[in-house]
């Protein structure tokens, strides 16, 4: 079941980033206010709409150096792709978000390995992409080596995004 739904979710993402718009937005029933919605990138998280949350908390974030070093050796030698659904009205989200990609670009993670949805409160998105990942809370981090679900880090980390990024990859 877990390798159909890699291989939907990786099969399928070529189609949706050629059909489908990036970064779209629509209006949250309950601020009213704009949030991102479907397949999104950075470019999205730092518009203007978002980028009031991104960039501080990118900026401010201190990442362990220690971790990112055994981190960076951990990743080195993987097939290494990560699913992250998030809400740009969720706190949780514009915490972790802007830590994440710190992270990455600190280990200088390939972006072409991410793939980022935006979902609304009900944690969906318009065209049904995060429908088979059994989403409860957002954000939620998903981890796949060679097609396989390795694990998650789901709303916040238990120790630091890091350091649990680093615990998933250990246990491979």
């Amino acid at each position: 079941m877990k390798k159909q739904i890699f291989i939907f979710v990786f099969g399928i993402i070529p189609l949706f980033l050629e059909a489908q718009e990036l970064n779209k937005t629509k209006i949250d029933e309950r601020s009213q206010m704009e949030v991102l919605t479907g397949l999104c990138n950075r470019d999205g998280l730092k518009s203007d709409l978002f980028k009031s949350y991104f960039e501080p908390e990118y900026q401010s974030y201190q990442i362990n150096n220690l971790i990112i070093d055994s981190l960076r050796k951990s990743i080195k030698n993987t097939d290494l792709r990560i699913v992250i659904v998030m809400g740009t009205w969720c706190g949780d989200s514009q915490e972790q978000i802007p830590r994440f990609y710190k992270i990455i670009d600190t280990l200088g993670f390939s972006e072409s390995n991410i793939t980022l949805y935006c979902v609304d409160r009900t944690k969906k998105t318009d065209q049904g992409e995060t429908n088979e990942l059994s989403i409860t809370f957002v954000p939620t981090f998903i981890f796949y080596e060679k097609e396989k679900e390795i694990g998650r880090i789901i709303e916040s980390p238990k120790i630091s995004l890091e350091r649990d990024m680093l615990d998933i990859l250990s246990t491979q």
